[in-house]
């Protein structure tokens, strides 16, 4: 809502115990939203978001299985799907859902491959060095800052310092 200037007038989701709670209703109704629910166990009743649920999971296994990665790694697959998935134009509209919310077409020249090479530049003492020792890192996610997973211990950093 204060994000686009729009106001919210419904939330619709599935029966699920996340969304049907007390507080959540507590909050929406003081906030005059509506909240629709489907009946549980029917998940065609919310088909769009299913299926585009399922979607971006299929997605993400397909991304994981492709770097090779663990199947630890999945939440960062998850992000990196939906990231992509919103800088990518549909049917219904031919414009990103990037560009419908922000009304300007999304910078892509910033997306590399899921878990390629990279290299993570250190600053030690505010001076730039290079750690040449083990510093291989798959590359995970890469926006503002990169989120990088390390070869050896694929522990997952975030740093601005990230060369491909």
């Amino acid at each position: 809502q204060n994000h686009s200037g729009h106001t919210i007038k419904t939330v619709h989701s599935d029966n699920g115990g996340e969304y049907i709670r007390t507080d959540f209703e507590n909050y929406l109704s003081s906030r005059a939203i509506l909240h629709q629910v489907t009946l549980r166990y029917t998940a065609e009743q919310n088909g769009v978001a299913e299926r585009y649920n399922r979607t971006i999971c299929e997605s993400a296994r397909a991304i994981v299985a492709q770097s090779g990665l663990p199947q630890r790694f999945w939440a960062e697959a998850i992000a990196t799907a939906v990231y992509t998935r919103n800088r990518l134009p549909t049917k219904a509209t031919n414009k990103t859902p990037f560009e419908l919310w922000y009304n300007r077409k999304p910078n892509i020249s910033h997306l590399k491959v899921f878990g390629c090479a990279a290299l993570v530049i250190y600053l030690i003492n505010y001076a730039v060095s290079l750690i040449t020792r083990k510093s291989a890192w798959y590359l995970s996610d890469i926006a503002v800052e990169a989120r990088v997973i390390g070869c050896m211990t694929l522990h997952l950093i975030v740093s601005r310092f990230a060369a491909i």
